[in-house]
């Protein structure tokens, strides 16, 4: 599993649009590991579930359990 967490998602996330970014803040309070753990979290979904990338419709409930 080493090598799977230094690999990058297949496709390109959209971590530009607004709605996440406030939702990262929202689930995470602004505290940069929570953001890391969240991300992580997020990521790791995309590749198990097959869709290698991170958008708020996939991803609602991955990092709930992160705050």
């Amino acid at each position: 599993m080493g090598a799977l967490l230094i690999l990058p998602l297949r496709q390109a996330s959209e971590l530009h649009d607004g709605k996440i970014r406030k939702r990262v803040l929202v689930l995470t309070e602004g505290v940069m590991v929570r953001i890391c753990r969240l991300l992580e979290a997020a990521a790791i979904q995309a590749i198990e579930t097959e869709h290698e990338h991170i958008n708020l419709g996939q991803h609602k409930g991955c990092c709930d359990k992160t705050q």
